[in-house]
């Protein structure tokens, strides 16, 4: 966006590093479309400013489109977006029931809702409050808002629409208009109280603005810092760096890292993946990256939450250990816990380990936890 922005100000000769860009952001993260759309909509958005075609952007954009295909998986380059929108406008992945939150649209008041109780003040309010002054933005600076900064905002202000998870790349995209915009915005403030007041009484009333937003961002940092923030949310949060043993499956993921000398082929939940693919390096039954497990393979693991198929999918995956949140999978625990072939190797007051009954012999088997004693 910086580049485009500078091409649109005279100065092109930046605009050759898109290629590079997009060689390396298709390998790295999955939405490099959005790159794409960025630079077509300079085109056209300085196309019809000018009333011509920018030459330069024109072959920059299509250098950018083939560089994308610079990548082992190349036949997928084209096909993949598409798939990913697919699943932005409407899955079982978007589920309200049993989809994932990241995915919902963010104009929702059940955002507002944590735990039964109506929470206003959290990070999802800032959210809004942006939502809100772009649109105020929009609003004071719609004269100098070029074309390219309408269709940025319609672009990136649609997929934000559609999850509440791309809301980086819409303040990405709509921060430095609205800037201009909110800037505007003051200076018309200014010139309304001049009228209604004296110039020492206008400057008065900007300074207690400031003031005022000074001490909220003070107060703010002193709750994050003491944890009411996270508390009123009810969320394990806390300030500081590292790894949240009351969320992530810190102690189970050591252990088994540790203790097992080839990795088994273990069953988790979805949100445990990503942390116990980190700490082990093994192959992980799922993670959150729900556009490479794609819907049908979400649909068999939303099978094994189900106590009247989750013995048999056990017996079809072959599940070799499981790791265990006990307060978050009943099912999983209750099960595991009775049938036979199963035993206990680990456990801590989240989760368990468990393996089948002829691997690891070397591991003493430990009784099962007692709820109330051994977990919450």
């Amino acid at each position: 966006l910086l580049i485009l922005e500078e091409n649109q100000r005279g100065e092109a000769r930046w605009l050759w590093a898109l290629p590079a860009v997009l060689a390396v952001w298709v390998n790295l993260h999955s939405l490099y479309v959005l790159g794409l759309i960025a630079i077509a909509i300079h085109l056209v958005g300085d196309g019809l400013s000018r009333r011509r075609v920018d030459r330069k952007l024109l072959f920059a954009a299509i250098a950018s489109g083939l560089a994308c295909f610079l990548t082992p998986y190349f036949r997928t380059v084209a096909t993949y977006p598409v798939e990913q929108f697919l699943i932005l406008r409407g899955s079982i992945i978007k589920s309200d029931i049993v989809g994932t939150a990241e995915f919902l649209s963010p104009f929702r008041m059940d955002h507002f809702d944590i735990a039964g109780r109506w929470v206003l003040w959290q990070p999802f309010s800032f959210v809004m409050l942006y939502c809100a002054l772009v649109v105020v933005a929009a609003l004071f600076g719609r004269r100098s808002y070029r074309v390219t900064d309408w269709l940025l905002h319609l672009a990136f202000g649609y997929v934000f629409f559609q999850a509440v998870k791309n809301y980086g790349y819409f303040v990405v995209a709509t921060f430095p208009a609205a800037a201009v915009g909110l800037g505007q915005a003051g200076s018309a403030f200014r010139r309304f109280m001049g009228r209604v007041s004296s110039e020492r009484a206008a400057s008065r009333a900007q300074g207690v603005t400031t003031v005022t937003v000074a001490a909220l961002c003070l107060v703010l940092c002193i709750q994050i810092v003491n944890g009411y923030w996270y508390g009123l949310q009810r969320a394990p949060h806390r300030l500081g760096h590292g790894f949240d043993e009351t969320v992530l499956p810190v102690r189970a993921s050591a252990f088994i890292a540790e203790r097992f000398d080839r990795p088994l082929r273990i069953l988790n939940n979805w949100d445990a993946g990503g942390y116990l693919r980190f700490a082990t390096r093994w192959p992980v039954f799922i993670d959150g990256r729900n556009e490479i497990m794609g819907e049908d393979f979400y649909r068999e693991y939303l099978g094994f939450k189900d106590p009247t198929s989750f013995p048999g999918k056990l017996r079809d995956r072959q599940i070799e250990a499981a790791l265990v949140p006990y307060n978050d999978l009943p099912v999983w625990f209750h099960y595991l816990d009775q049938a036979a072939g199963w035993r206990w190797v680990y456990r801590d007051d989240r989760h368990a380990v468990l393996v089948r009954a002829d691997l690891a012999s070397s591991l003493p088997a430990l009784s099962p936890p007692v709820a109330g004693k051994d977990y919450p």
